[in-house]
């Protein structure tokens, strides 16, 4: 199946903004050799954001076929092709751009569940969460079946649910940290899907 790839290129903290940039382009240049990496996006929630128009510029110059997200989530200064928004919350509502560009919620979700002696350390993070497996494809039935629903229905162009697999520190993955369960089915979650195509 096609997957469209967007990924923070990783700035470097240095003194030298010129530094910065060269690192960055190399970095880029690397990337973009690959057709699937469509979205580089130059910071995520602000971490380290400084000269992102000129970012934006460099970037450009480099490819002018990808689509930027020029400040995943956070502090968006109108410069990227797309207005890109982080929610975590349950209840997260569509709000148009008002440059009129594609909106796109590029995390979202978080749901959170430990299961016992699948997790990097036992310690859990997370935005919302449930006990067990049941509540949280319960949850994951709300969020999906009906929020995203509606804000597809008021102009949502794509969203990117945070995340496939729990990682050492976060446990909203849909599937175990040891990658050995799936806390919701992989049936179920093309059901979800499925019903957001339809639409």
């Amino acid at each position: 199946l096609p997957h469209i790839v967007g990924d923070d290129l990783p700035h470097i903290f240095s003194s030298s903004t010129i530094r910065i940039f060269a690192m960055g382009s190399t970095l880029s240049r690397f990337l973009m050799q690959f057709i699937i990496f469509l979205l580089p996006g130059e910071y995520n929630e602000g971490w380290g954001q400084f000269d992102a128009a000129k970012a934006v510029e460099k970037i450009r110059q480099l490819d002018t076929t990808r689509t930027i997200d020029h400040a995943s989530g956070w502090n968006d200064q109108k410069i990227g092709d797309f207005k890109s928004s982080h929610d975590y919350r349950k209840d997260f509502c569509m709000e148009k751009d008002d440059l009129g560009r594609a909106v796109i919620l590029t995390e979202f979700g978080g749901l959170t569940c430990q299961i016992k002696d699948h997790t990097f350390d036992g310690k859990v993070f997370g935005y919302t969460a449930y006990e067990t497996t049941e509540e949280l494809q319960k949850g994951m039935e709300e969020i999906f079946g009906e929020r995203l629903l509606t804000a597809k229905s008021e102009g949502l162009a794509a969203s990117v649910y945070t995340q496939l697999t729990d990682v050492e520190l976060e446990l909203n993955g849909l599937i175990t940290y040891d990658r050995k369960l799936f806390k919701v089915p992989a049936e179920r979650m093309a059901a979800l899907n499925g019903k957001l195509k339809e639409q």
